[in-house]
């Protein structure tokens, strides 16, 4: 299928270069989508996992004897890592 491009108001076939051109382009695009993939599941389990701050804070009550936030925490964790999978 022919592809074409606007130059100037007028659409414009490819050439043979710029048609190989753009297939290569999109190989790369096509070749880097389990990385996009990956960096988006890392984005929403980041925005959704619980802060440093609450893991510390729960972590020393645990060192203290106290583990109920800190396993609270970690189920909250386990649910989004079953939320957002690394498939």
């Amino acid at each position: 299928m022919a592809r074409y491009h606007n130059r100037d108001g007028v659409r414009v076939q490819f050439t043979a270069e710029e048609e190989s051109a753009r297939d290569a382009e999109e190989a790369v695009w096509e070749a880097a989508a389990p990385e996009r993939a990956l960096a988006e599941v890392r984005a929403k389990r980041a925005y959704e996992y619980p802060s440093f701050g609450d893991l510390f804070d729960s972590l020393a009550k645990k060192e203290a004897g106290n583990s109920t936030e800190w396993d609270a925490l970690m189920l909250v964790r386990a649910a989004v890592k079953t939320k957002y999978p690394k498939s």
